[in-house]
């Protein structure tokens, strides 16, 4: 009788890409058990995040490559706090900022809202200690929510048109350009504030937002606008308000 173990030869062989696409596919998991990975949408409903690096034009080449990639080591960091991956996730590079769909299956609109302004307030404020003035980032930030759906050139939904529009509004840009303290400048859609963030299951409140008219183009409607003594000076935010 032969006694001896079975060489590594005779032993089953794994199947060829078994480790590489377990990799893949074997979502991390966050604190509530969301799956890391949630790239795609087949008309789920969405939060949509539009970031927009205020000033990028100003910059020269050299200073633009150097924006684009604290960009997106900024924006990696925030979304990997929520134990997700960028390169997971929906996302549309606007030259100047990006955009991400979270389906609301992956991550609640609340924790969306919650983890990018206070996420960004604090990575934007700790940027500027490391960097030269011309370096420096500054954002707008708008937010909205609801059915996205893939189409031949890519996506398609009102929330798209809508936080294209909202991020654009005046009273952001004047709100940057009032307090040179202000690292974050941002705006939630009326529909997202009515259906989530007035309740107050986050972190910030409803007292942190104010309402605001905005119009660009032929886009006219309400929304509600971080208040920056809330979330967007040097990341003194307001968990605690009432």
């Amino acid at each position: 009788m032969d006694t001896r173990r079975p060489s590594a030869a005779r032993r089953p062989a794994p199947q060829r890409g078994t480790l590489q696409t377990n990799r893949r596919t074997s979502p991390a998991m966050t604190r509530r058990g969301q799956p890391a990975s949630v790239q795609g949408t087949g008309g789920d409903l969405s939060t949509v995040v539009l970031t927009d690096v205020s000033g990028s034009a100003q910059r020269d080449q050299p200073c633009q490559r150097r924006m684009r990639h604290d960009l997106y080591e900024i924006v990696r960091d925030v979304v990997r706090y929520v134990g997700l991956d960028l390169n997971a996730l929906q996302t549309t590079d606007t030259g100047d900022g990006l955009r991400l769909l979270f389906p609301c299956s992956a991550l609640e609109p609340v924790r969306v809202v919650d983890t990018f302004v206070l996420g960004l307030s604090t990575r934007l404020c700790e940027h500027r200690r490391y960097v030269a003035d011309t370096a420096r980032i500054r954002m707008r930030l708008a937010f909205d929510f609801g059915q996205i759906e893939p189409d031949r050139h890519g996506l398609t939904g009102e929330p798209l048109v809508r936080v294209a529009r909202l991020v654009e509004a005046a009273s952001l840009r004047a709100a940057l350009l009032d307090d040179d303290r202000v690292d974050l400048a941002a705006v939630v859609s009326d529909g997202l504030f009515d259906t989530v963030v007035r309740h107050g299951h986050g972190y910030l409140r409803p007292s942190c937002f104010r309402e605001i008219q905005v119009t660009v183009k032929e886009f006219t409607a309400r929304a509600w606008q971080l208040v920056p003594d809330a979330g967007g000076i040097c990341g003194r935010h307001c968990a605690v308000a009432a």
